[in-house]
């Protein structure tokens, strides 16, 4: 699902996230999610996970912040369709990145079609895609 940056027709200004272990533990009392693989370190080494887990959705949301900064309103956000790949754990230096592909007028609206992606930072140049996906969204004023 990754697009290659040629392929955009607007290129999203990439966001960079470091993840905390407050803001996992922070996210289970948000979500009411009670699963011990954000929480307890003996059971996620005993797992032999890296750390802590992130949840998803939280990964979700540091690609979507990003497509909302373009375009200015949370609620233009239509249609997200994603797909998981591996997961983050605290001290995890996360970047999101992406861009419109294709716009499509309906009525008096444009909607954009964009494709994004979130990946970890391994060092090196290198990088683990966390997740990649598409969103439909209701384009800002100067896209249309």
């Amino acid at each position: 699902m990754a697009e290659s940056p040629d392929s955009h027709l607007v290129e999203f200004v990439p966001v960079t996230v470091e993840v905390a272990e407050a803001d996992v533990i922070a996210m289970m009392d948000v979500m009411g999610d009670i699963n011990p693989v954000h929480s307890d370190h003996d059971l996620v080494a005993e797992l032999g996970l890296r750390g802590l887990v992130n949840q998803g959705p939280a990964n979700l949301a540091y690609a979507l912040n990003m497509i909302v900064a373009w375009a200015g309103d949370p609620a233009s956000i239509r249609r997200v369709d994603v797909r998981f790949d591996a997961i983050t754990c605290p001290g995890d230096r996360l970047v999101a990145t992406g861009g419109v592909t294709s716009t499509t007028r309906t009525g008096n609206e444009t909607i954009a079609t964009c494709a994004f992606r979130l990946d970890r930072d391994l060092g090196n140049g290198t990088t683990e895609q966390i997740l990649s996906g598409t969103a439909d969204v209701l384009a800002p004023q100067e896209t249309k």
